[in-house]
């Protein structure tokens, strides 16, 4: 009789370990699946920041609001401080030919 209960017993706890294995498994897949969707729209976004930042993309953009490329290179003008007002012009600045 002691064995019948035990084997009871026993065949119980097993059914419970396996329940709980499988609800452990079907959290696990759950827990997959979002991590794969957070994934996929990390990387749509890194996509879609590299697409924005490209230069075809950023000059459209420009154009898009009214900025025009400067028809000569911007020279640098020296700004004269302090120190440097007393001492004469600066070259700080200044391009070379």
């Amino acid at each position: 009789m002691l064995a019948a209960v035990t084997t009871v017993v026993l065949l119980l706890a097993l059914v419970v370990v396996n329940v709980w294995l499988a609800q452990s498994q079907l959290t696990l897949d759950r827990l997959n699946g979002r991590v794969d969707a957070a994934q996929r729209a990390y990387q749509q976004a890194l996509l879609a920041r590299a697409e924005a930042a490209s230069p075809s993309q950023i000059i459209a953009r420009a154009n898009q609001l009214g900025l025009v490329a400067p028809s000569q290179p911007p020279v640098a003008v020296p700004v004269p401080t302090a120190g440097t007002a007393a001492r004469g012009p600066s070259t700080v600045g200044t391009q070379v030919p």
